[in-house]
């Protein structure tokens, strides 16, 4: 009797020992999933971020070709209308010559103008 009554009692504690031993590793399980759902969920909401940055990384890519066509433009046509202004100020002062010329030439004319 005292000989079942020992190995009783040995076998309460051991048995004790393991189902906390079993219930922490259900608990240690269980968080482990929490973390694993937490980190799951973290890696999809930064895949949308991502997608959306890239969306109006492709918009601001596409308006800076665009501008950068536009600044071409603007850089020719301002060259255009610069070599404009050289061409008609080389004529200008070229009829601006040719005027005192004849005005030198014929002071009468002054006389003329004056009028």
């Amino acid at each position: 009797f005292w000989l079942k009554l020992s190995v009783a009692i040995v076998k309460a504690p051991r048995e004790s020992t393991m189902a906390s031993q079993r219930d922490a590793q259900v608990e240690q399980a269980k968080q482990l999933h929490q973390h694993i759902q937490e980190m799951t969920e973290k890696v999809e909401t930064l895949e949308g971020q991502i997608g959306n940055l890239d969306k109006e990384k492709t918009q601001i890519q596409e308006q800076l070709q665009a501008l950068n066509s536009r600044l071409g433009e603007v850089q020719r046509e301002h060259n255009d209308k610069t070599q404009e202004i050289r061409t008609i100020q080389s004529q200008l002062e070229e009829k601006e010559s040719r005027y005192m010329k004849m005005l030198e030439a014929q002071p009468s004319l002054v006389h003329v103008f004056k009028k």
